[in-house]
């Protein structure tokens, strides 16, 4: 659901998915009526083959902003008929700094490429994937208001951690600064006890001197 969410910009415009040519994506299957769950996955020779740009479907792209965990969003529907609302989910993703890279490709598309970082469970030989996606827009204004939009919010979201790590840097240190501070009076608080320990002995053998 969409109810958490502000939505910062939505233009209609046409999705593309760079994949092997082997790789069927929902468009393809719904103009042979096949699905894409029971497709066999390629080959190695056929992956092995030249990526190239596959359409996916046109509708309205949103771009979506929760304020609540400062969180970024691409979501298209594909439309049932020219101009209408959308209706098939054909793109969600998460904008992040670091991994999301934003380029006009031309006057009127935007390219973005997503860097899918290998999770735990991986192989450790597994490399990083990225994904990239073309949006052809009707207009250079349009592809110039998206473009903007996500480059702002990449920007936002990486001044955003980087101010994070500093108030985890600064924290730190004042907690190591404390430490050490803790350590200093208990040393002298030691080194206090001792003196007077001595400075006892001292009174009791000159005590003892006298008598």
């Amino acid at each position: 659901g969409e109810e958490n969410e502000d939505r910062i910009l939505q233009v209609r415009c046409r999705l593309y998915h760079f994949v092997s040519p082997a790789t069927k994506v929902e468009n393809d299957a719904e103009k042979t009526g096949d699905k894409v769950k029971d497709e066999k996955a390629p080959t190695k020779d056929e992956e092995a083959k030249p990526k190239i740009w596959k359409e996916v479907g046109t509708g309205p792209l949103r771009f979506l902003h929760n304020p609540k965990t400062n969180v970024y969003r691409l979501v298209q529907r594909r439309e049932c008929t020219p101009g209408g609302n959308g209706t098939k989910l054909i793109l969600n993703v998460p904008i992040k700094a670091g991994s999301s890279h934003v380029l006009k490709s031309s006057e009127k598309h935007v390219q973005i490429n997503l860097l899918e970082v290998a999770s735990a469970g991986d192989s450790k030989e597994a490399k990083p994937a990225c994904e990239r996606y073309l949006f052809k827009f009707r207009t250079t204004e349009e592809a110039d208001e998206m473009f903007n939009a996500l480059t702002k919010s990449i920007k936002e979201n990486e001044n955003g951690s980087n101010k994070e790590e500093e108030q985890k840097e600064k924290a730190d240190s004042n907690e190591n600064a404390t430490n050490v501070g803790n350590s200093k009076e208990e040393k002298t608080e030691s080194n206090d006890g001792n003196d007077t320990t001595t400075s006892s002995n001292d009174d009791d053998k000159k005590e003892k001197e006298d008598k």
